[in-house]
């Protein structure tokens, strides 16, 4: 009998083992999988990809994940910023870190920070988010394209 319940215990300690690392773990892992584009394929220009974010972003509020949809601009924006620039910084950094660090033009300093304050009252702060404040994250991403296009 105690073999049984040792046995046991073994089997449910790898279970709860098994489930808190279920992240970590590629075998069972319920993270997006990352599909790599067809190496004939031409790279994508900026555009197009400020545009791809939009579109998962859009995809996101229309499930009305809004804060997710936020952060996603958010990403994207800071990604667009490293390649668009060449600014280096490290992922450690919070997004205000990086706003004051990175040199932008006055209307996409003004769009990033819209995009910043946002994502840190939903996203970060637990705030509650609708559609309102989707669309204006959305129109300040947008001011943030149009000026990463003319720094380009």
């Amino acid at each position: 009998m105690a073999r049984l319940l040792l046995w046991g215990a073994v089997i449910v300690g790898t279970l709860v083992i098994a489930w808190s690392l279920r992240d970590s773990l590629p075998v069972i892992s319920r993270s997006r999988k990352i599909v790599a584009r067809d190496p004939d394929a031409p790279p994508l220009t900026q555009a197009d990809r400020m545009d791809e974010a939009q579109l998962e972003a859009d995809v996101l509020a229309r499930q009305g994940r809004y804060a997710d949809a936020m952060h996603v601009l958010l990403l994207n924006s800071l990604s667009e910023i490293r390649e668009v620039l060449g600014a280096s910084f490290a992922v450690s950094l919070t997004s205000r870190e990086i706003l004051r660090s990175v040199q932008l033009s006055d209307i996409g300093r003004q769009s990033l920070t819209a995009i910043v304050r946002n994502v840190e009252r939903t996203y970060f702060g637990g705030g509650h988010a609708d559609l309102g404040d989707y669309s204006a994250c959305r129109q300040s991403f947008e001011m943030l394209k149009h000026s990463l296009a003319t720094a380009a």
